[in-house]
């Protein structure tokens, strides 16, 4: 591992990541690593700056980004170096974007991005699912990144430090394709991936070289059963793909969970070349339990389609309403 010192007022910005919360602790995980350059012209076409951040090797320690602002974004832009650790961050702690504290995890498996992270209900456990190869151009084992393992992430609570070790946790049946760039949920005790993309780095299915496969239809993991089920009917889009919108967990309905869908994309057949927005004018809900989809027309100011949404939750501590 190669370290240096960042240039001034230099920010890292990390992509493609997913983020999940255990018990008082909040985990990033994976992604790509990019820097933006303070003098480049307004007007560039890009501002990112790869060249230098890849002499920092496959990671940089987490003591050096708690000395810069940390941004977490989503974008395409230019390739970046992988990470292949986890960052942790206790909530229970003040911090701001001067003094934030990360702790690094190290990660045994292949560095990836645009997966699912599904924490599990007992607070102890996160599972991750799916993902393709972080930067392609990197050196990576294809055969290792579409096995299509699923990995387990153990908490380790003592102390308060935010830590904790990965672990293969079994391999996903054959029907089971392992998709990148979905739309992921946590809802009722069971990981969802809402469509998604096969592609040669995902699943070893689809050559080297071979178009991208959509995948229609909703994939589902029960964490305490460990089954795993493909809902193929689903109400999302016209054509039942999806890709990179996010899935919101309400604590409302008959079975205790409903899963808000929000933005995002469809492709169309018979190709699957044309990526659509999906629209925000009409909102789609699932019941994992029932396996129950319902929708909902939108009123007043609709915002604008959107891919990669930043989406949270909160419930109202007095009245009881949710707002997203």
């Amino acid at each position: 591992m190669k370290t240096k010192p960042f240039p001034p007022r230099a920010c890292i910005n990390l992509y493609f990541i997913p983020v999940a919360v255990l018990g008082n602790c909040l985990y990033i995980e994976g992604g790509e690593l990019a820097q933006f350059d303070d003098n480049a012209p307004a007007n560039a076409a890009s501002r990112e700056k790869t060249s230098d951040v890849a002499d920092y090797g496959s990671w940089v320690p987490a003591s050096l980004i708690a000395d810069y602002n940390l941004y977490i974004l989503t974008a395409d832009l230019g390739d970046r170096p992988p990470v292949n650790s986890t960052l942790s961050l206790p909530l229970d702690q003040p911090w701001t974007n001067e003094t934030v504290q990360l702790r690094t995890i190290t990660k045994a498996g292949p560095a990836q991005k645009e997966f699912a992270l599904w924490p599990d209900p007992d607070g102890q456990k996160m599972y991750a699912w799916g993902g393709e190869a972080a930067s392609p151009n990197n050196d990576v084992d294809l055969d290792e990144l579409a096995d299509p393992y699923l990995w387990a992430f153990t908490a380790d609570t003592s102390g308060g430090t935010c830590s904790g070790t990965w672990d293969r946790a079994g391999r996903a049946p054959d029907n089971i394709w392992r998709a990148v760039g979905g739309t992921p949920a946590t809802c009722a005790g069971r990981g969802l991936f809402l469509g998604g993309v096969a592609s040669s780095t995902s699943d070893r299915r689809v050559a080297f070289g071979q178009e991208a496969v959509p995948l229609p239809g909703l994939l589902s993991y029960d964490m305490e059963t460990r089954e795993w089920s493909n809902r193929s009917r689903t109400v999302t889009s016209p054509y039942e793909t999806s890709g990179r919108g996010r899935g919101v967990c309400m604590p409302f309905g008959p079975s205790g969970g409903l899963v808000m869908w929000i933005g995002g994309c469809f492709r169309a057949p018979p190709k699957y070349e044309t990526v659509t927005p999906m629209p925000m004018t009409n909102l789609t809900f699932y019941d994992p339990v029932a396996d129950k989809w319902y929708s909902k027309v939108t009123t007043g100011g609709v915002p604008t389609p959107r891919s990669n949404p930043c989406v949270v939750g909160v419930k109202h501590p007095k009245d009881g309403t949710y707002d997203m």
